[in-house]
């Protein structure tokens, strides 16, 4: 008999199971597209790039006033490094900044920045959670 792949749901999956769980719980959350894509008007190719290289997908305000930035990855997938770079660099007390590859993670994240925790960035780009 074989066993049945374990089925991982797409990052888009995640990200809109993790939106909807936000919002649940009183926070503001809005997607941002990030990329670039390159398009024809009046016989011209231009560029256009959607915010800068390695922001996160989403951002938004906590229940309490703190704007948030958040990635969503994949189930066992990390952030790039553009991606840890931004995170790291966003991450303040009063704006935390984190990524999360399941719902799990993300309803414990959201209960200690709720009490007012912080996200602390290791030096491998896990973090952990102070609070």
């Amino acid at each position: 008999m074989t066993a049945k792949p374990l089925c991982i749901p797409p990052e888009r999956e995640v990200q809109a199971n993790g939106i909807a769980l936000l919002k649940a719980r009183g926070w503001k959350v809005w997607r941002r597209n990030v990329g670039a894509m390159v398009a024809t008007h009046n016989g011209k190719s231009r560029m256009f790039r959607a915010a800068e290289p390695g922001q996160s997908d989403c951002w938004g305000i906590t229940p309490d006033g703190r704007h948030f930035e958040l990635e969503f990855k994949r189930f066992a997938c990390r952030p790039t490094p553009k991606q840890l770079e931004w995170l790291k660099s966003m991450n303040t007390p009063q704006t935390p900044a984190f990524w999360v590859d399941c719902e799990e993670c993300l309803e414990l994240i959201a209960e200690v920045i709720e009490r007012g925790g912080r996200v602390i960035y290791l030096e491998d780009g896990d973090f952990d959670l102070v609070g």
